[in-house]
Order: C-alpha cells, then structure tokens, then sequence
C-alpha cells in the first residue's frame, strides 16, 4: 500500500518479508517494515507495529511519534532493552482549560 493511502485502511507494520508468514488474519493490510528504508506505507494507518528485532530505540521509534501514527493501537517488541519506548509511546496531555 503506497504512501497516501485512505487512512480508514488498517495497517499492520511487521519485521518480516510477507512471504515467509502464513496463517495472518483476514481484513488487514500487511506491510513489512526493514527499520531503514522508506515507511511503507502512511504510518497514520498504522494499527499494530512489531518493530526489528533490535535493542536500538532509535531505530524502533522512527515512525513515531504519536502524533504520527494517530490510530496506533499496539506495539509488540520482539527484544528486551527497550524500556525507553514506554516514554514515546505516550500521548501527550491535552491543554487544560
């Protein structure tokens, strides 16, 4: 799915070519994501990300911030060391008043 997608489209971003995978459910569009090219897609579309297995919180927040993927509902690291991540994934508080 190209850049510009419509954003009603719900994207899931995974580490692996989709070709090696089988069994994905139904009803969803499946990008596969390197951490170093270009977003495959419109990261606004972006319900479920599982970023590369790597420790560098850089590289796995990337496509973030929140204000970038607005309809993301789900993160799945496939390492440890990234406690860092919790801090860009929250949203921020909305103005008082």
């Amino acid at each position: 799915m190209p850049l510009g997608a419509p954003p009603d489209s719900r994207q899931v971003w995974l580490p692996a070519e989709l070709t090696c995978l089988a069994g994905l459910p139904t009803g969803l569009r499946y990008a596969h994501w390197d951490g170093r090219s270009p977003f495959p897609s419109d990261p606004a579309a972006v319900e479920f990300y599982v970023p590369l297995l790597v420790q560098d919180i850089g590289v796995i927040s990337r496509p973030l911030p929140l204000d970038r993927m607005t309809r993301l509902k789900a993160v799945q690291a496939l390492s440890s060391g990234t406690d860092g991540l919790g801090a860009r994934l929250r949203r921020p508080r909305p103005p008082l008043g």
